[in-house]
């Protein structure tokens, strides 16, 4: 299904499993791209976007998973992090968006997505998308928003997370809550009860701008990191995942 029309350079390539490059601002950024072993049984790609500085690898577990579901996913390192090229601390939220645009595209040309996966910052990320592409279904893992004032700053490692919490920053001039709850599609929206990386603000304002139209859930004694490897938290996320897209027919 890759071919060398897809403007990317495969470095990897095992059964179902393929690292790729491709071109975004400049920069070469590398991603997983993990196929289900059934061609004939493909659903909708499922693309997803990391948060801060956890790069790719911490979806793998995650596309694992999906493959066996027979579901395709994607999975990069934005710049400056991970195998990519570029400075993280010369980036800034607007960068984060067009290197998802790019990678989004890329992986267009592999199978058809439909669906984001957003972890932490990349659910920021994911918002800004949802009006350029057909994305039937949003799922945002522990999501972070952040405020318009903020966008065009470089990104510090650990100054992120401060800018969450401006004060009261929620209330006003976040604009991708407009985002998301203009957004037509199915949403969920996953947070651990003991998150105290993200701000209840923005936490109870993501489950009101979901509210009569999307699901939101908690995780009991979970934390920030849902995607803890091997933990029974991300078992957890794994089956909500997968039971949130059935309900939903993901194709």
């Amino acid at each position: 299904m890759l071919n060398e029309r897809t403007e990317l350079q495969i470095i990897e390539d095992r059964e179902k499993f393929k690292k790729i490059a491709f071109e975004s601002q400049g920069n070469t950024l590398v991603a997983n791209v993990l196929l289900p072993h059934n061609e004939n049984i493909y659903r909708d790609g499922i693309f997803f976007i990391h948060g801060g500085i956890s790069g790719k690898g911490i979806a793998l577990g995650l596309q694992k998973y999906l493959r066996e579901q027979n579901y395709p996913s994607f999975a990069y390192d934005s710049t400056g992090v991970g195998e990519s090229e570029g400075v993280f601390e010369e980036q800034t939220l607007t960068n984060r968006v067009d290197d998802a645009q790019r990678a989004f595209e890329i992986f267009q040309k592999i199978v058809q997505p439909s669906c984001i996966v957003a972890l932490s910052m990349g659910a920021d990320t994911a918002l800004y998308l949802l009006e350029q592409y057909a994305i039937e279904s949003l799922i945002l893992l522990g999501p972070a928003a952040y405020h318009d004032a903020v966008r065009e700053q470089p990104l510090t490692r650990g100054d992120f997370t401060r800018q969450l919490r401006m004060d009261k920053s929620w209330k006003t001039g976040i604009s991708s809550f407009a985002l998301l709850e203009r957004f037509l599609g199915s949403a969920l929206i996953i947070y651990g009860e003991k998150d105290l990386t993200i701000p209840r603000g923005i936490q109870r304002r993501f489950e009101r701008a979901i509210e009569g139209k999307g699901e939101y859930l908690i995780i009991p004694e979970a934390n920030h990191n849902l995607l803890k490897s091997n933990s029974q938290t991300e078992r957890q996320v794994f089956i909500s995942i997968t039971e949130f897209l059935s309900r939903h027919k993901m194709r």
